[in-house]
């Protein structure tokens, strides 16, 4: 049962900045260019390194974290030189 749960939980931190991110681009926030490619791999990449933490974090502190880091980086990256 616990592990059905760690799934569920690495699952939700992998696909929901993923879901953020898509949803705020669809909707048209923020810059409309090529760097988007290059949000996706970090975005993946940060909620990867975030299952790990799973355990040491609270799982409600660090998905909100993952949602806040998308919305940022949605944000900031068109100011991010290329």
């Amino acid at each position: 049962m616990k592990i059905k749960h760690l799934i569920i939980k690495t699952a939700c931190l992998i696909i929901v900045p993923q879901a953020i991110w898509f949803t705020l681009t669809a909707m048209g926030y923020g810059a409309q260019s090529l760097s988007n490619l290059i949000e996706i791999p970090i975005i993946l990449l940060v909620s990867i390194i975030s299952t790990l933490l799973i355990k040491k974090i609270n799982y409600p502190y660090l998905i909100g974290f993952m949602i806040l880091f998308s919305f940022l980086l949605r944000t900031c990256m068109p100011l991010i030189p290329e």
